[in-house]
Order: structure tokens, then C-alpha cells, then sequence
């Protein structure tokens, strides 16, 4: 029968490197403000203890056999055997001929089997490389399970992003189950800390040839080439970022560090504004806004992006500029980068302008 749970307190562990291919480019997502009321939902206990309910232990079966083996044309049989007696099921319900029995039993039992490792077929075929329409017809045959973690407390959100599948496929289980954004597994990893990770190791790779700033104001084709690239490797994140705004869910204190971690990996301008306006309250702390801005200005974002960051941080502007180096932000702004791309200069001038203004009116 069901699975006996306890329902743990968030854990509060010291963060490892979160444990890290298929991915689309997205448009720049518009998000608001965050509400007043911005505090993470808890899940439906009753929801959730109906899900685990369904699912039954050390019940290893053919779908696991078959995701195991890779053998898609047999997980394509088996979820048709499914999917039929769905249908006739459905069909008896609404239209029951004389003389017959009970609608037909709608048998999908097997698809809430767990292995030894607490693991449905949906958990297996998010960390295998499934075909694209037998994940969606694995989750659609038992989205329950969307809500039930393995042993390592990996929902299959986690599995599905570590392990590099589609974006559609995650935007889908999303769907399900959005509190699966903001949960931790074991080892204290959020999906979102989980595809960072991920998009970081890969862009090391595409920049490894790269010299110079990513992001700045360059006509070399070779750049906006790897601009492109660089954005469809974090079209996910950027994607998980923009559902956790929809849920007007912000950053969770163990995932304020990947703020940091963005500007020094250059990800994205789109991706580290929803990251600046979910991260609102790790910046209230100086030694996270020093830390990004250097970055920021080394890979030459967009000014808009570096406005962004003063404006989130609440401490008045000279404040901020006590860099490590001794030089304030705008010196800094001149003196990373700017010999060698002069196409940045007007952009610099135009934000050197706004800044003085802003410096003003702090002080």
C-alpha cells in the first residue's frame, strides 16, 4: 500500500555544488513587482498524502524494466495497454450499455510502482534520454507522481532538469506541480539551483575559447554567435526563474549565493534581472552586491542590468562603491574592458550620467 511519510522542516545544510543537455532559446519574460504577500505556498498535505497513498513499494514492474533497458517500443506498448483502458473506462462512465458489468477496471497501478529506490516510471524516464511523447504520455497516464519524491527526496522536477530534459517536458510538470520549484531535496538543491549548475558546466565549455566580455557592445559576428548559444543554454533556467515570479515565489535563503554565481558565470541579461528581482532580500547585504557588481561590469552587461542591481540594494549608493579595489563603481566601469571594445563607450558615458545623478541624491 502507500508509502508512510513523515513531513520533514526544510533542511538547512551547507550547500554542495549542486549535481548536474536539449535546450530552446526563449523571448525575455516581463515580470512585475512582487507582491506584498510573497511567502512560499506549502503544499496540499491532503494532496500529497493521497498521491503517496496510490504509490506501492518494492514494486519494480515491466514500465521500470523497460525505461531501464531503453526499450521504447515496449514503454510505447505499455502505456497503450494503459491509455485503452482509460478510454473504455471513461467511455462505460458516461455511456453504460444494458446488461453489462461495471465499467472496466482503469488498471495504471504499475505506473505508482516504486523501486528499491523509491522511484516511479516518471522519476526514471526524466533521468533517461525517453523520447519526447512517451515522457508526455508517462506523466499524463499518473501526474500524481509529480508530487512524490524518491529517497533522495528528488521530485521528478529535479531529475528532469539535472538530467537535461526538454524544456517543453519541465515547463509541463511545472504545470502539475509547481511547488516542486521551491523544494529541496536531500542535499538541499532547489530545480533552479539544479539547472544553474547545469547551464554553468555547459557555458564553460561554448566560452572556452572566448576572449574578452561576453555581453558587450560588440559587431563581431563571432560574439553575438555565442551570445545566441549562450542564451539557448539557459533558456531553462531562465524558464524556472520566470515560474517562480509567476508564483510570486522569491528566492529562498540557500538560493541566494547563485545570484553571484550568475554574474561570474555571465548567464544571460534576461536571466539575471528575474534572478536580481527574486533576490531582492540577498541583496540587502553588501558583500553579495560587491561581489556582483564587479562581474556585472567585467562581462559588460547592459547598464539596465547594472541599474538594476544598485537600485535593489538598500544602502545608499557611496556606500556600495567601497570596492575591494579601492575604486568606486564608476571607475571600475571605465576601467574593465573599455580599451579594447569602444563600441561600449556611449553606453558607458550614458550611464555614468545616471549614476552621478543617483550619487547625488544619496548622499
Amino acid at each position: 500500500m502507500g508509502r508512510n511519510v513523515s513531513f520533514r522542516e526544510p533542511l538547512s545544510l551547507d550547500l554542495p555544488a549542486a549535481n548536474t543537455d536539449s535546450i530552446d532559446s526563449i523571448p525575455a519574460i516581463d515580470v512585475g513587482e512582487e507582491d506584498e504577500d510573497s511567502t512560499p505556498r506549502a503544499s496540499s498535505k491532503s494532496t500529497l498524502e493521497t498521491a503517496l497513498f496510490k504509490t506501492i513499494e518494492n514494486a519494480e514492474n515491466g514500465f521500470h524494466r523497460a525505461i531501464g533497458s531503453k526499450n521504447w517500443i515496449e514503454l510505447d506498448q505499455l502505456l497503450g495497454e494503459v491509455e485503452t483502458k482509460k478510454a473504455q473506462s471513461a467511455t462505460a462512465a458516461i455511456e453504460p450499455n444494458e446488461g453489462e458489468d461495471d465499467a472496466p477496471e482503469n488498471d495504471e497501478s504499475d505506473l505508482y510502482g516504486l523501486n528499491e529506490a523509491g522511484r516511479a516510471p516518471l522519476h526514471l524516464c526524466c533521468m533517461n534520454p525517453t523520447p519526447e511523447d512517451l515522457l508526455f504520455r508517462t506523466l499524463s497516464a499518473a501526474p500524481d507522481i509529480a508530487m512524490v519524491p524518491d529517497k533522495n527526496g528528488c521530485l521528478p522536477l529535479h531529475l528532469a532538469v539535472s538530467s537535461g530534459r526538454n524544456t517543453r517536458f519541465v515547463e509541463k510538470i511545472i504545470e502539475f506541480h509547481n511547488e516542486a520549484l521551491w523544494t529541496r531535496d536531500e542535499s538541499g538543491n532547489t530545480p533552479i539551483m539544479l539547472g544553474i549548475e547545469k547551464a554553468r558546466k555547459r557555458q564553460q565549455l561554448q566560452t572556452k575559447t572566448d576572449k574578452g566580455p561576453l555581453w558587450c557592445f560588440s559587431i563581431e559576428p563571432t560574439k553575438e554567435h555565442l551570445q545566441l548559444e549562450v542564451e539557448k543554454t539557459w533558456h531553462q533556467v531562465e524558464v524556472l526563474l520566470g515560474n517562480r515570479q509567476k508564483a510570486k515565489v522569491p528566492l529562498c535563503d540557500h538560493e541566494h549565493m547563485y545570484i553571484k554565481g550568475l554574474f561570474e558565470s555571465a548567464a544571460p541579461p534576461t536571466t539575471v534581472e528575474l534572478a536580481i528581482l527574486l533576490g531582492k532580500e540577498a541583496l540587502k547585504k553588501e558583500e553579495n552586491v560587491q561581489s556582483s557588481i564587479i562581474p556585472c561590469i567585467r562581462e559588460q552587461y547592459p547598464s539596465t542590468v547594472l541599474q538594476k542591481l544598485i537600485e535593489a540594494c538598500p544602502q545608499g549608493l557611496p556606500k556600495v562603491q567601497k570596492d575591494l579595489s579601492g575604486r568606486g563603481i564608476v571607475a571600475l566601469h571605465y576601467s574593465m574592458g573599455s580599451k579594447v571594445y569602444d563600441t561600449s563607450w556611449p553606453e558607458r558615458l550614458s550611464f555614468r550620467t545616471r549614476l552621478d545623478r543617483s550619487s547625488e541624491s544619496a548622499l
